[in-house]
């Protein structure tokens, strides 16, 4: 009998929460479904974490053709600590009010579970008084992906919202995000060379496209010796 869509997701679901790695071939046997039912079940689960800003992330193991979730075991914080790492997020303003309210219930979920709701209860009543900051963008997803090309060293072509309100392509070598209150930059170098660093400010950033290839790893030394930290102007 062919298990209906919502059980069988929430099965797997829990099962890959308990550490299971789950056989795509064996699964779809045991539930009765096709190979395609099964794809869409993990894209299901995939958008889940991503829109969660979950720590977990699902994986393929090609040698053993298995699913398995990584990240999702986090050590625990003691409440005092998770307290003061939310305080510095309220204060810094720095995201939208609904991707503050994520980063604070995983927070939350950091802590000894008899103790995550006096912890919420607290964020809560902060978050009442929280601002938005002015630009109004989600930039949390876009640091994640930021910080994924700036480790594997990717070129980029940014479209960029100018202060005049124009866009602009630009080509670059995405070398660090750094926090200039109130904002957050990237850090870049032009693709040609390195040379002057020229920092976009991220809520600016209406999208960017992975260019081929990597730039070379020296750039990355030349700006660790040469740019990295205070000495960097943050203006664009």
């Amino acid at each position: 009998m062919r298990t209906d869509k919502v059980t069988r997701v929430l099965l797997l679901y829990h099962r890959l929460l308990h550490g299971h790695k789950i056989s795509k071939t064996l699964f779809c046997m045991e539930h009765n479904i096709d190979a395609r039912s099964f794809d869409r079940d993990v894209k299901d689960i995939r958008l889940f974490l991503s829109e969660s800003y979950a720590a977990s992330e699902l994986h393929f193991d090609k040698v053993d053709n298995v699913y398995y979730l990584a990240g999702q075991h986090m050590s625990q914080m003691e409440v005092e600590e998770a307290l003061i790492f939310g305080k510095l997020l309220l204060q810094s303003g720095l995201f939208r009010q609904d991707e503050t309210e994520g980063l604070l219930s995983s927070l939350c979920s950091t802590v000894p579970k008899q103790k995550q709701r006096i912890l919420q209860a607290s964020f809560d009543h902060d978050l009442r008084d929280y601002k938005s900051p002015e630009h109004g963008s989600a930039i949390l997803k876009i640091l994640n992906d930021l910080t994924s090309c700036i480790l594997n060293r990717n070129p980029l072509r940014l479209t960029y919202i100018q202060e005049n309100g124009r866009c602009s392509c630009i080509e670059v070598a995405p070398m660090e995000l750094l926090y200039r209150s109130p904002r957050i930059y990237l850090c870049t170098y032009p693709l040609s060379q390195p040379g002057q660093v020229e920092c976009y400010a991220v809520d600016r950033i209406h999208s960017f496209e992975v260019l081929l290839g990597s730039y070379p790893h020296k750039w990355k030394q030349i700006y660790n010796n040469t740019c990295k930290g205070e000495e960097i102007r943050c203006g664009k």
